[in-house]
């Protein structure tokens, strides 16, 4: 006599086969970190670019940063002002850029002009997707004079897939003393609070980074930028999981079969 189908192979089990192996073939091979960098430590003085990317997770192609409409100062090896107001106290690695306030036409208030920017891309290699979670930056002013309110503007703008630039949180701004450099560490925005990055993404993104100052015309006032950070999670299909998985739902499938 056949005995009935066991509970644990009927039809109502097949979703969570299915959720199992949707989990696995989603789980990542690397936890959340730095996906690529720009430092501009090996840069020559005074350059503008273009700057190849430093040390880029090896499951993404990462193009170079390029800059548009950034001046003449570039690269630079040594602050305008030698006085240091960071509180904390910023540690220059030798190298960072910047761009002279008098290059640049004064904004009062973000969203910041697209006018002059910083933009590279990362595309997943194949096979890969990222979760996107944050982009720091060094950021701040570079004062060899009064300040005269000075403030120095930064935004971030995405674009997923060849899409529209989007804004990515709100305009950071800094300001300082007279006669100071004045930098934050790390300035973070936060690509997890983004609709656009709640899921991972294969396809390319573009970031471009975009600065103003805010009533200087002067060339003994600058904006500082350095330490350029992407952070977020590459993931990849992982076929010996997935394997296992298909495996044995093939295997409860065809029991369920023969005891009917």
């Amino acid at each position: 006599m056949k005995t009935a189908p066991s509970p644990f192979v009927t039809a109502t089990w097949l979703p969570f086969l299915a959720a199992a192996l949707a989990f696995l073939v989603a789980a990542p091979f690397s936890n959340a970190a730095t996906l690529s960098t720009f430092s501009f430590t090996g840069a020559t003085a005074g350059s503008t670019g273009p700057f190849a990317p430093e040390s880029p997770d090896p499951g993404v192609s990462v193009s170079n940063l390029t800059g548009s409409n950034l001046g003449t100062r570039g690269v630079n090896s040594a602050f305008l002002a030698a006085t240091d107001a960071s509180v904390p106290a910023y540690t220059f690695d030798g190298r960072g850029y910047e761009i002279f306030a008098g290059e640049m036409t004064n904004q009062a208030v973000g969203p910041v002009g697209s006018t002059y920017n910083f933009s590279f891309t990362l595309t997943p290699t194949a096979g890969n997707q990222v979760l996107y979670t944050g982009l720091s930056i060094d950021f701040g002013t570079d004062f060899n004079a009064a300040t005269g309110g000075t403030l120095a503007l930064y935004d971030l703008f995405y674009s997923v897939n060849g899409g529209p630039l989007t804004q990515a949180g709100a305009t950071s701004s800094r300001g300082g003393t007279d006669n100071t450099h004045t930098v934050s560490n790390d300035v973070l925005k936060d690509l997890s609070a983004v609709a656009a990055f709640s899921s991972p993404i294969d396809t390319p993104v573009t970031f471009q980074l975009r600065f103003a100052d805010t009533n200087s015309g002067l060339n003994t006032k600058a904006v500082f930028i350095d330490d350029i950070r992407v952070i977020g999670t590459v993931s990849t299909p992982e076929p010996g999981s997935a394997l296992l998985v298909l495996s044995g739902a093939a295997l409860l499938i065809r029991r369920r079969r023969n005891v009917r």
